[in-house]
């Protein structure tokens, strides 16, 4: 009886505590639908987006205008690295296109749509306002993603170990 009660207690710290932020992999390729992709997710403030490519691709974060005219006159940040990572860190609505020739203009763009993540403690979280002056995010790169992932994984199993540290 007493396993089924510390069970019971560790899902409910488990339950309780706020949700972790969520990391998503884009195929970055001509020939895929990505408004459909962007539609089936609830992407919040805190996730990260993996874009993952070769060969003459690129990932541009852009304007909506860049974005609907397939242009990069107002590109916020260029990569062709191969798998480039974007932090998610302000809700609002995130424009990434392939500057290769015809690949936008094909459809290798996405608008993604970031939610406020959830507060803890029942408090509204406030809107993040940009400072004009202030340089484009730098995207994390796959090993600093794969970090930060590795740290929220041991911070839930570390609370996990201490609940039922605390119910022995």
């Amino acid at each position: 009886m007493a396993i089924f009660i510390e069970m019971a207690i560790v899902f409910f710290l488990l339950r309780c505590m706020p949700s972790l932020a969520a990391s998503y992999d884009i195929d970055w390729s001509t020939g895929t639908d990505y408004s459909r992709w962007a539609a089936g997710k609830s992407i919040k403030v805190g996730d990260t987006i993996t874009f993952h490519y070769g060969g003459f691709h690129t990932v541009n974060d852009v304007s909506q205008a860049d974005y609907q005219a397939c242009t990069t006159t107002t590109t916020l940040s260029s990569h062709a690295e191969g798998n480039t990572v974007f932090k998610l860190d302000k809700e609002g609505t995130r424009y990434f296109i392939c500057s290769s020739a015809g690949h936008c203009q094909n459809g290798m763009k996405i608008a993604i749509t970031v939610a406020a993540a959830a507060a803890s403690g029942g408090a509204p979280a406030l809107p993040s306002i940009p400072n004009a002056n202030s340089p484009p995010e730098t995207p994390l790169t796959t090993n600093e993603a794969s970090f930060i992932h590795r740290q929220r994984k041991a911070v839930v199993f570390g609370i996990a170990l201490f609940g039922l540290a605390l119910l022995s």
